[in-house]
């Protein structure tokens, strides 16, 4: 009866018209269709909801024009089984339609747009079911050449859009820079990623996706001006410096630009440092919202528990001792007694829980790329947690050479004290010596 009601709701509201076809009992017969599937492990037919492609087309017919039209139908894409018969029928939808013109007039840009939106959202539903995976590399360079040629065509219809607006086409672009990085995996061509930089440095507006996608191609290449360049561009504060701080940061140290390294390590430890916890809690105090107050603990907890945290920590601290450190006496104020009183992380009580991973918390946001892959292509649970441990690995390793060096400087502290003292009394018992040779003799003398 519920599958009648919505079947009949999104008929009944696209027979009215068709501008306002609404999406929610469109998508509750896709959800209704895949509960039943999983509860009973095959669909009764006696509902009367259609087979899901069937589903999946209806939807795709009304918003295929729509940026949501991807996102909604990739959730049921992934436990959809063969989704070929969908995709053959999608295309065969947009096959009918008229191509995109772009040369069009001015008064058809409108139009068009929503022609190339429909072609964005097909493109994007082939890639996640793997049609990209299938390519060779000669297909594949093409249909990168391909999409570089749309992107900069359609830059047109953007015209009159506002500076701080993305293109319509930016997709092509993307998709384009993602398809040049495979090539590079496949073939090892670095031209490949030279190709997709030059590409994205000319789509760099307001489109956040672009400008992390080629941060991540610079420090590919090791130019981590320009990946720094674009970390300030992107405006990365607050708790993004948590979740996206990493991209640029791990890899400035290991490029060898110790300065740029040191502006981005304080930027972001004077992030862990004032995270402005305190006056949400008066403010929950005084708005009476009390059950606020453990969630602002809590979060406080866990950004003191932070593996990047500790990370940048660990190496804002190791940086300035090989950038700093010209003598034995700075060496021993840094490790000993500098570092240990400004931070928690490097007094020596604390290392036991840097070493266990239970104790520490990932905030990174590993998915942050949208390249719109197929499930096989995407990152899993095991594989995150797997980069996980590698990173607390990593944190043991350097944190393990912090101590060696504060231990070697304890030795070597303790044998320079022995030294001395040895030095002392050898030059007391050598001052004693002369006043007795010196009565021996006079004696000596007066005897004779």
């Amino acid at each position: 009866a519920e599958a009648e009601r919505a079947k009949a709701s999104g008929n009944s509201s696209g027979s009215e018209t068709r501008q306002y076809v609404l999406r929610g009992p469109l998508l509750a017969r896709l959800e209704l269709h895949r509960a039943v599937e999983q509860s009973l492990g095959a669909y009764l037919p006696g509902l009367g909801l259609g087979s899901q492609c069937e589903l999946m087309m209806d939807y795709f017919q009304a918003f295929c024009s729509k940026n949501c039209c991807f996102e909604d139908l990739s959730v049921f894409l992934e436990g959809a089984g063969s989704v070929e018969p969908f995709i053959s029928a999608a295309e065969g939808f947009v096959g009918r339609e008229e191509p995109v013109q772009f040369d069009c007039r001015e008064e058809d840009i409108r139009e068009n747009v929503t022609r190339l939106r429909k072609e964005i959202s097909l493109m994007e539903l082939q890639r996640c079911c793997g049609r990209h995976k299938r390519l060779t590399a000669g297909e594949k360079r093409a249909l990168a050449e391909e999409c570089e040629r749309r992107y900069k065509a359609g830059l047109q219809f953007g015209l009159s859009l506002p500076s701080t607006v993305d293109q319509h086409s930016d997709f092509y672009a993307l998709l384009a820079a993602h398809l040049r990085m495979e090539l590079y995996q496949e073939l090892g061509e670095w031209n490949q990623l030279y190709e997709a930089i030059v590409l994205l440095e000319e789509a760099k507006n307001f489109n956040s996706q672009i400008k992390l996608l080629l941060m991540k191609l610079y420090c590919y290449i090791g130019a981590t001006e320009m990946c720094a360049d674009l970390y300030s561009c992107l405006s990365i504060k607050h708790i993004q410096v948590e979740s996206v701080g990493f991209l640029a940061i791990r890899y400035m140290q290991a490029a060898g630009t110790f300065q740029l390294a040191e502006q981005l390590y304080r930027a972001v430890l004077s992030f862990y440092a004032n995270k402005e916890t305190s006056e949400y809690l008066v403010h929950a105090f005084k708005n009476g919202v009390f059950q606020k107050i453990c969630e602002i603990v809590d979060f406080s907890h866990r950004l003191n528990r932070s593996v990047n945290f500790a990370s940048v920590t660990v190496d804002m601290r190791l940086l300035e001792f090989a950038t700093t450190v010209n003598s034995f006496e700075k060496a021993k104020k840094l490790l000993m007694e500098g570092w240990a009183c400004e931070s928690f992380l490097l007094k020596p009580e604390n290392y036991s829980s840097l070493l266990d991973a239970s104790t520490l918390r990932d905030g990174r946001q590993l998915d942050v790329f949208e390249d719109w892959n197929c499930p096989e292509g995407r990152l899993t649970a095991e594989e995150k947690e797997m980069s996980f441990e590698l990173e607390v690995l990593w944190l043991r390793i350097r944190l393990g050479l912090f101590c060696c060096m504060q231990e070697s400087l304890c030795l070597l502290g303790a044998r320079g004290a022995g030294a001395t003292s040895g030095r002392t009394s050898a030059a007391t018992g050598s001052s004693a010596t002369p006043p007795s040779t010196t009565s021996s003799s006079s004696s000596s003398s007066s005897s004779s």
